[in-house]
Parts: structure tokens; sequence; C-alpha cells
């Protein structure tokens, strides 16, 4: 059972996680996720390949000091990684779906690339659901955020306004930030329009894939912001990458506080 495992189920699972990590680059979608997915699988690949003169090297160095000491730190840090992958898919699920709202007042849509002027695959699934919100909501007001990209034709927030207006959404239930370049910049300049407006609702709501909202949420504590989430859906063949890159981004933004 061990040689099959080894042998055949080993190398076919590392071959097809490099083809889920490859496949979005494809549709141009180029990030830390796929780069790092596909490179572990690779890797994992290349370490099968060459397994037999590896296993031939630990015979001849097993029993040495040095070679116990650098194979259990690799052990353990690899275990660390998965346990924290672990722990942190956990938190993201939660933020996405512990917290989902019930009433808000306001519902924030975060910025995502736009592609000319029309959404992105990403930003459209936020658009769906921050529209799926509203219908069953019609008295809530919701601010698009995101401003224009040096490859956008327009600005994300007109974007997602025209979007939006064009399913039906009256536009004056649609407020326009669109100066922000990052999640953080959505949020502190969100608060500052609603300040404006002359807006202070009770219950801020975020719309943004499942896989951000427990970062977001973070980004949000830190601009004074109390949240809840209206997760928009990611497709399946999109969330190995971004899921990935998501883990780095939260460990980004817990060690050095920034996005």
């Amino acid at each position: 059972m061990r040689s099959i495992l080894i042998e055949r189920i080993l190398p076919a699972l590392l071959l097809c996680g490099a083809l889920v990590f490859l496949l979005p680059m494809f549709a141009r979608i180029i990030n830390a996720g796929n780069l790092l997915g596909l490179g572990l699988c690779l890797g994992g690949f290349l370490l099968w390949c060459f397994k037999t003169p590896l296993h031939q090297w630990y015979i001849a160095h097993g029993e040495q000091l040095w070679f116990r000491i650098t194979s259990r730190t690799v052990l353990g840090l690899c275990l660390l990684g998965v346990l924290l992958a672990v722990g942190l898919t956990g938190g993201m699920l939660y933020g996405a779906y512990g917290k989902r709202t019930q009433n808000a007042d306001v519902a924030i849509v975060l910025g995502c690339k736009v592609n000319g002027t029309r959404p992105s695959i990403m930003l459209q699934q936020r658009l769906d659901a921050a529209y799926a919100y509203w219908t069953e909501h019609p008295d809530c007001l919701l601010v698009v955020s995101g401003g224009k990209g040096s490859n956008e034709d327009i600005s994300e927030a007109a974007c997602m306004y025209q979007y939006l207006t064009e399913k039906g959404v009256p536009a004056d239930r649609i407020l326009q930030e669109d100066r922000s370049t990052s999640t953080r910049e959505n949020l502190r300049f969100s608060k500052e329009l609603l300040v404006e407006q002359g807006c202070m609702p009770k219950e801020i709501a975020l719309v943004t894939n499942e896989f951000h909202q427990l970062r977001a949420s973070m980004i949000a504590k830190d601009c004074g912001w109390t949240v809840s989430s209206i997760p928009a859906h990611t497709q399946p063949w999109l969330i190995p990458t971004y899921w990935v890159r998501e883990w780095l981004g939260i460990l980004h933004h817990t060690l050095l506080g920034t996005e």
C-alpha cells in the first residue's frame, strides 16, 4: 500500500495540484498564491523524481548529527506550516460565515480589478452578492469603493456603479468612493465619505469574497469599524490560488500591520 502511494498516487496528486494553480494563469491571474502553490507542487514532484538518489544519500548521511538536526528542523517547519494553514483556513471560514449580517444599513463593496470598463470575475462576484443583498434590503445604502489602476480604463467605483445601476439599483442608493488603491484605503475613505454624508450606521457589512472577509474585517477593526460580512461566492477553480494568497496576506497583515 505504501509503495502504491509513493509510486502512483503521490505524483499524480502533485501534478494535479500544479495544474490547479497553473490554470488561473491562462486567465491572466498571476499572484503570490498560484506562484507559491505551483512552486510547492512542482518542487514536491521533483523530489519524487529523484527519490532513489535522495534515499541513498539519506542512508549515507542519516546518522550524522548535522543531518538529523537539519531534517528534523525541516520536518518541524513543514508541520508548523500545515497547522498554520489549517488554523488560518478555520479563521477565514469563520470570518466569512460566522459573522454574516442580518440587517445592515450600509454595505461597502470592496474594489477589485476592472478589465477595461467591465468588472473582472472576482469583482462581478462581489457585485452579484451586493445586488442579492440589496434586493432583500432595498433600504440598504451601497458604498462602492475602489480607485482607478494604471491598467484600468475607469475607476473600480465607476465600474461597480455602472454594473449595479444596470441591474436596477437606484442611483441614490449608491455612493462612489473612487480614490482608494488598497483595502485599508477602501475602508478609510469610505468612512470619510459616509461622515460627509452625515451617515453613521450602527452596522456596516463588508461585501467581498469569502476568503478575503477575515483580513478585511481585521483592517476594518484597525480603522475603527465594527463590521459583519456579506460573503461573495468564488468560482471553484480560483479557490486554491486565492486561498493560498490570502494565507500570505493575513500573515503579512498580522506581522507587519499592513495590507
